[in-house]
């Protein structure tokens, strides 16, 4: 019966990849058409994702370009995700501190414009970063807490994302029964959405059911697997690691003809991505296979490839890390343009309130002169007073309410409660203020002009005389 279910996971699958060139070809033309900056900043992106795991070595042109964009529009989302990129490619090529550092900045940002999902993504890029780096203890604090944001938001996908991660790191640690729940419970989310990362999910219960040494469901594990990663990735990275997995259960059970079959399958499909990491895998574990059996020959052609794929693979390493140091210029720049231009939007605000006070100042003054010598009307004078009372009160509701924001972290609920609370507090002393200025101004000019009138009845009485 369970031979018959793992069988029948690979029908689950119902993804399937285009043929490269025509995809490809697609999503360049979308970067070609996009008539604006965020299309093409979004399209450039598309491409860079689409990448990641068929050619490494072809993110970084498109990555530049959504950088330059995102730079340009002083976009903080935008910003976020060029640097998820870029910390994701630095953490393939074994860069984990300029990962670690351009992940750290992404988070950052998401969490200033309160993106959930971003932050979720954010959280599981850096778990991520250090389950490879070999930090169990802090990828699992991350992967904490982008469930956290998942399960806060509603987003089953990073609960699901969590629970795949959470399985790899015991798997890692001989924790087989940990392992298995968390494995039981992505695969329960995958088989329910139709997950392309269903094969991920199987390869994950494979190598656990190996570790348990239940042969024949981690070999039917690792089949459906396979043909997860063929029909929904084809030739790329993850196919190349799915085919050293199985390689991997032929050798623990000295099937050593397969075992080096899908190793050299590995390789291939490595070599044609490029995988250079692939590539050193699959020929270390080529050359102890062969080494075991004794062909000397064979277990030295290996040992080469081996040696001249991590020369060349530390040879990519630092030239990623030269090429991480101008991306971190780059951005350094970037924020020094970004702080020049806040500071800029400050003084500018700075010298509106300024401005606008003054205004005020000024309106008031003239009014007042003009309440006492030109206007005779009560009713303008009471119109007049309640506009200069407004404005005074707008203005200090306009001169408070960033300070507001700021106090209550753009939180809703708070900013009403802080708004009823001023409220409550001014439009008392408006009404009175109002009720006084008006009253002894009407009063005053009145008062002015019973002095005109008499003025003028005792010229006109002199001239009588």
């Amino acid at each position: 019966m369970k031979k018959l279910l793992a069988l029948s996971f690979a029908v689950v699958i119902s993804f399937s990849v285009q043929a490269q060139n025509p995809f490809f070809d697609s999503l360049k033309g979308e970067l070609t058409r996009a008539k604006t900056d965020s299309g093409r900043f979004y399209a450039a992106m598309a491409i860079e994702s689409a990448y990641e795991n068929i050619r490494q070595d072809s993110t970084l042109a498109y990555t530049q370009k959504a950088l330059n964009i995102a730079t340009r529009l002083n976009d903080a989302k935008m910003l976020g995700i060029v640097y998820q990129a870029i910390g994701f490619n630095e953490r393939m090529v074994g860069n984990y501190p300029l990962a670690l550092q351009m992940e750290f900045k992404s988070l950052q940002l998401f969490e200033g414009i309160h993106d959930s999902g971003n932050m979720a993504q954010g959280c599981n890029l850096l778990g991520n970063t250090y389950r490879d780096y070999g930090d169990y203890t802090k990828a699992i604090q991350y992967y904490n807490r982008e469930k956290e944001i998942g399960q806060r938001s509603g987003a089953e996908v990073y609960v699901f994302s969590v629970n795949v991660n959470m399985s790899t790191i015991y798997t890692s640690l001989n924790k087989t029964d940990s392992a298995l729940l968390f494995e039981q419970q992505a695969y329960e989310y995958a088989i329910r959405t139709h997950s392309k990362l269903t094969c991920e999910v199987l390869n994950g219960l494979a190598n656990i059911q190996l570790k348990l040494n239940n042969r024949n469901l981690a070999r039917d594990y690792y089949v459906a697997a396979i043909e997860g990663y063929k029909n929904v990735f084809g030739n790329s990275r993850l196919l190349s690691e799915g085919y050293l997995s199985f390689a991997g259960f032929y050798k623990k059970y000295n099937m050593a003809d397969s075992a080096i079959y899908y190793a050299r399958t590995a390789m291939n499909m490595a070599k044609g991505v490029p995988y250079l990491k692939g590539v050193s895998d699959a020929a270390a574990f080529l050359y102890a296979s062969f080494d075991s059996l004794h062909q000397t020959d064979s277990a030295l052609h290996y040992l080469k490839i081996f040696v001249a794929t991590n020369d060349t693979l530390k040879n990519q390493t630092k030239a990623a890390e030269v090429e991480g140091q101008n991306f971190l210029e780059q951005v350094r720049q970037q924020e020094k343009e970004q702080e020049i231009l806040k500071q800029k939007e400050e003084r500018n605000e700075n010298m509106q309130y300024a401005a606008i006070a003054l205004g005020i100042l000024c309106f008031i003054v003239v009014f007042l002169m003009l309440s006492r010598r030109l206007i005779t009307n009560p009713a303008l004078i009471t119109f007049f007073g309640v506009v200069a009372l407004l404005m005074v009160f707008e203005f200090l509701n306009l001169f408070l309410h960033p300070f507001l924001e700021k106090v209550t972290h753009h939180k809703p609920v708070l900013m009403l409660v802080a708004m009823v609370c001023l409220a409550a507090l001014l439009t008392p002393l408006h009404h009175w203020l109002e009720h006084m200025a008006t009253h002894r101004l009407v009063e005053k000019n009145k008062e002015a002009r019973l002095a005109a009138a008499k003025k003028t009845i005792e010229k006109l009485e002199k001239k009588t005389e």
